[in-house]
């Protein structure tokens, strides 16, 4: 089987199912999650989020800012001066999706070789960049 863009559709959609099943269990929508895995990450202000999650995420900037207007809202995310923090209520989540990701990856990923795994992401990797080099080439 040669990887092609159905290939890594369908693996991306059934991973990210096995997610959002977790996900719901919690109450969060995916959205919401990479907002707070974001910010969990350091990403600085409001508007630094807002362009990881247009990047990330492939949507346009009004509905960034209100996932993560949603986000500060549900009291997962606090609003500092410089920066967005996640609350106490926020690190619970994050530290229980993020067990169950380990999961989900040690059970998807566990048994395939070291080797194999940095080949796919070396060519994912390359594929994503050229995808996102032809995004950013259309909207000019």
């Amino acid at each position: 089987m040669t990887l092609n863009g159905q290939i890594i559709g369908q693996a991306e959609r059934a991973t990210r199912t096995l997610l959002e099943l977790h996900l719901r269990e919690t109450g969060l929508a995916f959205e919401t999650w990479v907002a707070v895995n974001q910010v969990h990450s350091g990403v600085g202000g409001r508007e630094a989020l807002v362009v990881r999650l247009v990047r990330g995420l492939k949507i346009d900037a009004e509905a960034a800012r209100d996932t993560v207007d949603a986000v500060i809202a549900s009291g997962l995310v606090a609003v500092g001066e410089e920066r967005l923090t996640l609350t106490a209520e926020g690190l619970q989540k994050y530290a229980v999706v993020s067990e169950e990701i380990a999961s989900i990856t040690a059970r998807l990923y566990g048994d395939v070789p070291p080797e194999d795994l940095a080949v796919a992401g070396r060519v994912l990797s390359l594929v994503t960049e050229r995808a996102n080099a032809e995004l950013a080439a259309a909207a000019s």
